[in-house]
């Protein structure tokens, strides 16, 4: 089994050259599985000590709408959680 493990940059947009970069990479190296930190998408909800509604508001739609475009390059399996 391949196994792809991935952090990726904070503030990931679905439509990111990051983004973008590492869907090529994927495709090219076929994993069985890809492993990506938590809520890749959006601002990183847990950077503060106290809870941010809006910022966990801004990182819920971020996921939201990555779930719902097409990818530019090739597809990729659907997010889900492990």
């Amino acid at each position: 089994m391949n196994i792809a493990i991935c952090q990726l940059p904070d503030g990931l947009a679905h439509d990111s050259l990051a983004w973008t970069r590492f869907v090529r990479r994927i495709e090219r190296a076929q994993p069985d599985i890809v492993l990506l930190n938590e809520m890749p998408f959006g601002p990183w909800t847990s950077r503060h000590a106290h809870f941010d509604e809006y910022l966990a508001a801004e990182s819920i739609e971020a996921h939201t709408q990555a779930k719902k475009c097409p990818f530019k390059h090739g597809n990729v399996p659907e997010l889900a959680h492990a």
